[in-house]
């Protein structure tokens, strides 16, 4: 029977590598802070223009209207030469005087103005006036502005890369091969065995 000696040999495996597809982080999560404006409403109000006060208002005086009758020239008696046969003599005895003076009255000349008499006397009294309102338009405040945070997602994109499936390695095999294969004699030395 044919003897074999044992013996070592290497064989060297190239790394493998393939074609993937990835997702690749372009931009990580994170959060932005975003302003919320104000809310505002119109509504109506009444504004105080002038407030209440008092004032003073003059009350005349009241008269009362009549008529009265003045003597413009007052009533006079004179002398007046006249025939005598137009006067009036008590001495009916005698003869009749030829010239006389007789006594004429003159009646008084008078008018009549209306006039007015002072009933009651002029005064001042106060008045209260009201406050004044305005009615106007305005915008009211309803929510003041704020801020809010807002997560912002991760952002993922496929990319195309290579990668290893398998690394390159060295593989030490036993074999049984008869001492003259190659035409040399097995050579027995230590060997460090890394992978037995």
């Amino acid at each position: 029977m044919r003897s074999f000696s044992p013996s070592r040999i290497t064989r060297l495996s190239q790394q493998t590598r393939a074609r993937r597809s990835a997702r690749v982080c372009v931009r990580e999560k994170s959060e932005k802070v975003e302003v919320v404006p104000a809310e505002y409403e119109w509504v109506e109000e009444h504004v105080l223009v002038k407030e209440a006060h008092t004032k003073l208002v003059e009350v005349p005086a009241q008269f009362d209207v009549q008529d009265r009758t003045f003597e413009t020239n007052p009533g006079h008696s004179t002398w007046v030469k006249a025939q005598a046969d137009r006067c009036v003599t008590n001495n009916s005895a005698g003869p009749a005087p030829q010239d006389v003076f007789c006594l004429v009255s003159g009646p008084a000349t008078t008018m009549t103005l209306a006039t007015q008499r002072l009933v009651k006397d002029a005064t001042v009294r106060e008045v209260a006036v009201p406050a004044e309102y305005q009615t106007v338009r305005k915008q009211k405040l309803v929510r003041p502005a704020s801020t809010r945070r807002v997560m912002v997602p991760a952002e993922y994109r496929e990319v195309e890369k290579t990668v290893m499936v398998a690394p390159a390695k060295v593989e030490w095999q036993r074999v049984d091969c008869p001492p003259d294969a190659y035409g040399m004699k097995p050579e027995f030395r230590p060997v460090r065995d890394d992978n037995p």
